[in-house]
């Protein structure tokens, strides 16, 4: 049989219109993504030296409640995750607040791919990598980013070497000099250099948890699902080791210590650190 070149052709060209399509459409949420990041980092502010977990920043909930007609919705969690403190931002990746043998730092790995042309442009691909190991179990995170040179220098090199100051960057990246402008010959060996620099300095613990917090968001490291989970066990094992209720964040009361060993519906057997108040609401809701 004669195979049938005109429709072959069309078939052929028509794969290629919805394969540029697609590539078209991930360039534009790249982008998006790129620029949403940006404009984090440059809104990031100072880390809070406060240590207290965001739970129990007032003494007592609020009682506010939103409006029935409210069309407000919660922002998506790797917008949160892009505007909280550093600390909590490093926490949902498993990064320990105190250093230990039996809780160790993940560590991140960097490693640019090569370069791409997209819309025009030429992105730099860097592959990443998180290790972590909790409770003697191994886990990786992979993901890629892509970044213009001068993204890479606006940002990145510039708020690492404003972060560092100019003889500590000096230091630590005299052998490694960042990429010449206007990307000429030798640029992606330069750069594969500087970010193998910049690794080292992530992974030796010589830097603050602000600037470790600043490198992930740059590098669009995406964030756990189960993130905000982790986040919220924290809180209540913090609230209830300072005598607070988990739940409505008050000071526990000598009744809730008295009734703390007393017998339990099958729903409050793990509802421990919740002060009378609250189980008896809880009760009400179940009843």
């Amino acid at each position: 049989l004669r195979p049938n070149l005109p429709r072959a052709c069309a078939l052929a060209s028509g794969m290629a219109l919805v394969g540029g399509r697609i590539a078209a459409i991930a360039a534009v949420e790249r982008r998006r993504t790129r620029e949403a990041v940006q404009a984090a980092l440059h809104g990031d502010a100072e880390e809070d030296e406060d240590d207290e977990p965001q739970a129990w920043a007032s003494e007592r909930p609020s009682s506010a409640a939103p409006s029935s007609g409210s069309t407000s919705r919660r922002p998506s969690l790797s917008v949160r995750a892009l505007r909280e403190d550093p600390r909590r931002y490093l926490q949902r990746f498993g990064f320990p607040l105190v250093d230990s043998d039996s809780c160790p730092k993940p560590r991140l790995i960097l490693k640019l791919d090569g370069h791409e042309e997209e819309d025009g442009h030429t992105m730099y691909v860097i592959n990443c990598q998180l290790q972590c190991r909790q409770d003697g179990k191994f886990s990786a995170t992979n993901w890629e980013c892509r970044h213009r040179l001068r993204e890479l220098r606006d940002a990145l090199h510039d708020g690492v070497k404003e972060r560092l100051g100019v003889e500590a960057y000096e230091a630590r990246f005299g052998e490694t000099p960042f990429a010449r402008h206007g990307g000429p010959p030798g640029t992606t060996a330069r750069l594969r250099a500087w970010l193998a620099s910049l690794t080292e300095i992530v992974n030796d613990g010589s830097v603050e948890t602000g600037f470790v917090a600043f490198i992930l968001r740059f590098m669009q490291a995406p964030v756990p699902e189960d993130s905000d989970d982790v986040l919220r066990r924290f809180d209540e094992a913090q609230l209830v080791s300072r005598g607070r209720c988990k739940v409505c964040t008050l000071l526990m009361t000598s009744s809730d210590a008295a009734t703390k060993g007393a017998p339990k519906a099958a729903w409050a057997q793990d509802e421990e650190g919740v002060c009378d108040r609250c189980h008896a609401l809880r009760a009400d809701s179940v009843a």
